[in-house]
């Protein structure tokens, strides 16, 4: 599934039972409005309503962003991460 506020959007499927998060964009342009968090609320009301869990690998493809801010970000909305690995994270 594809959900999209103004320029930026989140790709999210179900996958072995949980709903994963395959994307999360938001626009240069747009940061700063709360984006980001209004879209993983799309993706998580989704989860809830399959009920299901809500998961996704953080990893940047943006040079402003490390993975290490990606994590952190992710954990500020209530992810947490994985055994040996911060990255994998669910909801």
């Amino acid at each position: 599934m594809r959900h999209k506020i103004n320029k930026s959007y989140i790709m999210f499927s179900k996958e072995n039972n949980e709903i994963v998060i395959d994307k999360l964009f938001v626009d240069p342009n747009e940061r700063g409005q709360h984006l980001g968090y209004k879209l993983l609320d799309v993706a998580k009301k989704y989860a809830d309503k399959k009920g299901l869990n809500l998961a996704l690998y953080a990893e940047s493809d943006d040079p402003v962003f490390s993975n290490y801010d990606l994590v952190e970000y992710y954990r500020n909305y209530g992810f947490e991460s994985n055994g040996d690995c911060d990255q994998l994270m669910t909801y």
